[in-house]
Formats: C-alpha cells, structure tokens, sequence
C-alpha cells in the first residue's frame, strides 16, 4: 500500500487511512487534530494557503517522507480514537449516555 497525500479538513479521517496530511493556515477548527498530527510527524503545515499545493508537490517528490508521514498520521489517528473511546466509557460510568 502506498501513502497518499491528503489536503484536509476532515484530517483525522485521512489520517487513519495513512495518508500525509497537508494544511494551509486558516485551520482553527481542526486544530486540536492538527496538532496530534504534528505529535507524530504525519502533518506538513503550509504557512499560506497558497502554498498547500506546493507542499503537496514536495511531498511527491519525497516518497519516503510522505511514507514516514502516514505512518505518523496513522499513530495520530489511531490514538484520537482511543481517546474517544475512553471518554465514551467515562460517560457511560457516569450515567451520561442516552
């Protein structure tokens, strides 16, 4: 299987597939993913949105780091996840679910 490169805003998402992530600046809303990401080294942040397509680019050009990235991407997901699934067990403890 090889890494893909993902531009994203459902980050997490790609991410657990093994793809790089690519950001541009204007990323408050996916922040806290983006930061898992950065964690594990499977996200490239491009400063301006202009240069989201060239990070992709580099990307491309460096097999083996967009490989090492979705690696990276994949552990970022993989642990979101079990946060989840840690804070649904909580709310179950607690009697929050419906």
């Amino acid at each position: 299987k090889s890494p893909n490169i993902v531009f994203a805003d459902a980050e997490l998402e790609a991410a657990a597939r093994g793809c790089a992530v690519v950001v541009g600046p204007h990323r408050d809303a996916i922040e806290p993913g983006v930061e898992a990401l950065q964690r594990e080294g499977g996200v490239l942040v491009a400063a301006a949105a202009a240069r989201v397509a060239e990070g992709g680019r580099l990307l491309l050009e460096l097999p083996e780091r967009m490989r090492r990235m979705g690696e990276g991407a994949t552990r970022a997901a993989g642990a979101a996840s079990q946060a989840a699934g840690r804070a649904l067990e909580a709310r179950a403890r607690c009697g929050l679910n419906p």
